[in-house]
């Protein structure tokens, strides 16, 4: 599902910039459509996960969301999941680590090398 199609949960923190990212992982394609917030971290993160050869209807969307209050941040994954779940930060940022590579307090600068 494309990151416009995706909901907006409300009470999720503003998103100020995005970045996207795509990446082939074994025999899947990882698309990642990252938002930024005020402060410069991570605030959104849509996922699109896609095997080889795998149609629409076969793709995995995943949507993060960290709250504007609390750490408990919003979690959507379709076609599997059908209402919005709370998650502690804690387990988010391990997922999106683990499975992702992508650190939410990752500000979206790559560093200079020369």
């Amino acid at each position: 599902m494309k990151a416009a199609n995706m909901p907006y949960p409300v009470g999720a923190a503003r998103v100020v910039r995005t970045q996207t990212q795509s990446y082939c992982a074994g025999n899947q394609s990882i698309r990642m459509e990252i938002g930024f917030g005020d402060e410069a971290t991570i605030v959104r993160v849509v996922v699109d996960r896609r095997a080889e050869g795998a149609s629409d209807k076969q793709a995995i969307s995943e949507l993060f969301c960290r709250p504007e209050a609390g750490d408990r941040w919003f979690y959507l994954g379709i076609p599997n999941q059908q209402e919005l779940l709370r998650e502690p930060e804690h387990k988010i940022s391990g997922y999106l680590m683990d499975r992702f590579n992508l650190d939410i307090d990752w500000g979206g600068q790559f560093p200079v090398t020369m």
